[in-house]
C-alpha cells in the first residue's frame, strides 16, 4: 500500500498475495509470473504505476481493478514491454474474482521498450465488467508504431490496437550471430 506521496519498488520474484493499493504515489515493480496475487488492484488520487515484464508469461492477477478515483483524477500506467513484443497474457487480469474494472478520470498509458512488436493486439486490462465514469485512456506516442487504446466489448478488454509497427530485418552484415 502506497499513500499520498511517496514512491515503491518492488523488485526481483514477485508471488505475493493479496490487494496491490496505490493511492497517490508511485510503484514499480516486475509483474508476477505466478498466478497467486489474487487481490484488487487500485490506483487512485493521480497515482502511478510502472509495471515490468520478467518474462513474456507476466501478468497481474487481481480480483478487480480500479484507476481513478473521479472524473478529475488522472493515473499514470507504465509498461515494459522488455523487448517480448506482444505478449500473450493481459498485463493486468482482473477476472480472478468480482472481474470488476472501474475506470475514472483520465488514464495516461506509456509502453516502454516495444521491440519486436508487430500488428495486432495488446491485452492490457481484462474483465468481466467495466463500469466508471469520465474515463479517457490516452496512449503516449510509440516511436515508429502507430497504435490506439481501444475498448474490446468482445474480449472483455481494453487492448492496445497496433496498426503499423517497425520490421525488424536481420542482415548479417555486422555479425552472424543473431
Amino acid at each position: 500500500i502506497i499513500n499520498v506521496s511517496g514512491s515503491t519498488a518492488l523488485e526481483g520474484p514477485n508471488n505475493y498475495t493479496g490487494s496491490t493499493l496505490v493511492e497517490g504515489g508511485s510503484l514499480d515493480m516486475i509483474l508476477p509470473t505466478a498466478t497467486t496475487t489474487g487481490g484488487l488492484f487500485l490506483a487512485t488520487n493521480n497515482a502511478s504505476v510502472s509495471v515490468h515484464f520478467s518474462t513474456p508469461g507476466s501478468s497481474l492477477q487481481a480480483s478487480a481493478a480500479t484507476l481513478g478515483s473521479s472524473s478529475a483524477d488522472t493515473t499514470t500506467l507504465t509498461i515494459d514491454l522488455n523487448g517480448y513484443g506482444n505478449v500473450a497474457k493481459p498485463v493486468i487480469n482482473a477476472t480472478n474474482g468480482t472481474g470488476i474494472v472501474t475506470a475514472n478520470g483520465t488514464i495516461s498509458v506509456t509502453i516502454n521498450n516495444p521491440a519486436n512488436i508487430t500488428v495486432g493486439s495488446i491485452h492490457l486490462i481484462k474483465y468481466t465488467t467495466l463500469t466508471g465514469s469520465g474515463t479517457s485512456f490516452t496512449l503516449n506516442p510509440i516511436a515508429g508504431v502507430t497504435a490506439a487504446i481501444v475498448t474490446n466489448a468482445a474480449n472483455k478488454s481494453i487492448d492496445l490496437s497496433i496498426s503499423q509497427a517497425p520490421i525488424t530485418t536481420w542482415t548479417a552484415r555486422i555479425s552472424t550471430n543473431w
